[in-house]
């Protein structure tokens, strides 16, 4: 059962009791908990992610500022990320973080390029610098959900990237159904290049690819996915479940040729 927490932000595994734990401690020293609902659909208005269930899917937004205004230090250019579970076990990930230190590579693992999302023009959404500086940031708006019998959908845009010349808006749709995640990128404004990764956890293969879609295979369970709007390429890269810990893994990076991308996602 997938029962860690997503990666968002400066979010790593091996710091804090994993909430089963916490749950079994609460029971140990007589504190009462209420009963799950196991509901379909989670608003966090107050921290701005949105969590969705279907079937065997648990799908994770981010549309969410990057951090409170007075101290987003342990903020990530992620806007408009997000993680996805099937079959209990982490399909799409963030790519988490390995270290604190000053350099490259901690600005790399803060930048937009290491997050399930759009990177327009080379830049991060939000300008992250140093170890835990951020400067312009981006602001979401616009966000609505839709909960029907047959899906829920999840909708949000942000400004990130208006502080470019061409004044680009990101606007992104999630669509998550019992057996497929369709998610729609939309850009508003003048760019040059605009680039949307999928980085895979580690157990996830890459079973075929090509330029419009590819195949993949979780502990035995085929995915397919689909593009229309890009064209997609598999490149190496690297995963960090918790620091000092640096993983390989794939990630899909599916370049723009239409204002409107989608990919579909089916299981």
């Amino acid at each position: 059962m997938d029962v860690y927490i997503a990666f968002f932000n400066d979010s790593v595994t091996g710091i804090a009791p994993n909430c089963e734990k916490l749950k079994d401690y609460a029971e140990q020293i007589g504190i009462e908990l209420e009963q799950s609902t196991n509901q379909m659909l989670v608003e966090l208005n107050e921290s701005g992610y949105v969590r969705a269930n279907a079937h065997q899917a648990a799908l994770i937004c981010d549309v969410a500022p990057i951090g409170p205004d007075y101290q987003p230090g342990h903020g990530h250019a992620d806007t408009l990320s997000f993680e996805l579970s099937l079959f209990d076990k982490r399909i799409f990930v963030n790519s988490g973080i390995d270290r604190y230190e000053v350099g490259e590579e901690r600005e790399r693992q803060r930048g937009t390029s290491a997050h399930n999302t759009i990177e327009v023009d080379g830049q991060n959404s939000s300008e992250v610098w140093n170890s835990f500086r951020v400067a312009r940031r981006a602001r979401p708006f616009d966000q609505a959900v839709i909960d029907t019998d047959e899906y829920i959908q999840v909708e949000c845009k942000h400004d990130g990237y208006k502080r470019l010349l061409g004044k680009v808006i990101h606007s992104r749709k999630w669509i998550l159904s019992n057996s497929k995640l369709e998610i729609t990128d939309v850009l508003e404004g003048k760019y040059g290049q605009a680039i949307s990764r999928l980085h895979l956890h580690t157990d996830v293969l890459v079973e075929q690819n090509y330029d419009s879609g590819c195949k993949l295979v979780a502990e035995g369970n085929k995915i397919e996915l689909d593009v229309t709007g890009g064209i997609l390429s598999v490149i190496d890269s690297t995963y960090h479940p918790r620091f000092n810990l640096s993983q390989k893994n794939k990630c899909l990076v599916i370049e723009s040729t239409e204002r409107d991308c989608t990919v579909n996602i089916s299981w």
